[in-house]
């Protein structure tokens, strides 16, 4: 099993990122590599992303279900992805602390609990990379889309 942990500083209040990291529509804006929503629920969302690595081609199907926290201030995802000759299932945990005022800080701990098929034959430093280049990309996006709501009108 491969995990990733670490922390991304937010330039928005803790409050509202809490809000938006349980707002399916908006988990989903973000998901690198986003080629279709096929279904998009209060808890659930299945989608289709393109995956531009080198050892990963074509299109994979993303199911992403919202597992229920009993803490308030964290938020936890699970992903199944498949595609032609490869699987993979994730586990996406995250929680918010304030820094200011405006500002905040995400704390994730992503674990890629179980490859399958073609994924297999893949080195496991190369799985780390693409995980860390898909987390970097979604806390990007992630944060351009709270700029975006937090501009002024």
């Amino acid at each position: 099993m491969l995990r990733l942990v670490g922390d991304y500083q937010l330039a928005a209040p803790r409050e509202v990122v809490l809000k938006r990291l349980k707002e399916m529509h908006f988990v989903v804006r973000c998901i690198p590599d986003l080629a279709r929503v096929e279904h998009l629920g209060e808890r659930e969302a299945r989608l289709v992303v393109r995956p531009g690595f080198s050892f990963l081609r074509g299109e994979m199907t993303v199911h992403l279900q919202r597992e229920e926290m009993p803490d308030q201030e964290a938020s936890s995802w699970g992903l199944e992805l498949r595609g032609i000759g490869s699987s993979a299932q994730v586990r996406v945990q995250a929680r918010v602390s304030a820094q200011e005022e405006s500002r905040s800080v995400l704390h994730y701990e992503v674990a890629l609990e179980q490859v399958g098929g073609l994924l297999r034959a893949v080195h496991s430093s190369l799985l780390h990379a693409a995980m860390q280049q898909t987390v970097n990309n979604f806390l990007a996006q992630m944060a351009a889309q709270l700029a975006r709501n937090q501009a002024p009108r």
